[in-house]
């Protein structure tokens, strides 16, 4: 499980204290009690989750600037949201994320 449904505990590794507070989840996933949820919901409903997330999602780039720092400070290597790579000069530009990084350089 990713730390969105975990909230592992200081004990846990060091990457565990690498999640800022604001991005762990307030209770930890449970298999009990069994809920479903469907996708049924009205306008109201679907505008007010997405006014939550977006007010949420503007946090992201702070929070992540934070957790990289942290992850700097403990491990001696960060990653920033955007890196530039041979972008000098260029006439045109990649823009990737994920495992395609890697291909692309």
């Amino acid at each position: 499980m990713s730390h969105t449904h975990w909230n592992p505990s200081p004990s846990r590794a060091s990457e565990g204290r690498c999640i800022p507070a604001a991005l762990l989840p307030r209770a930890p996933a449970r298999p009990c009690p069994r809920r479903v949820l469907g996708n049924v919901v009205n306008q109201d409903m679907f505008y007010r989750h997405r006014q939550a997330m977006d007010k949420t999602m503007a946090t992201v780039p702070e929070l992540a600037d934070e957790a990289n720092e942290a992850f700097l400070a403990e491990f001696g290597r960060g990653y920033p949201l955007v890196e530039r790579y041979r972008a000098e000069e260029a006439d045109l530009l990649l823009v990737c994320f994920g495992s395609m990084c890697g291909t692309a350089r």
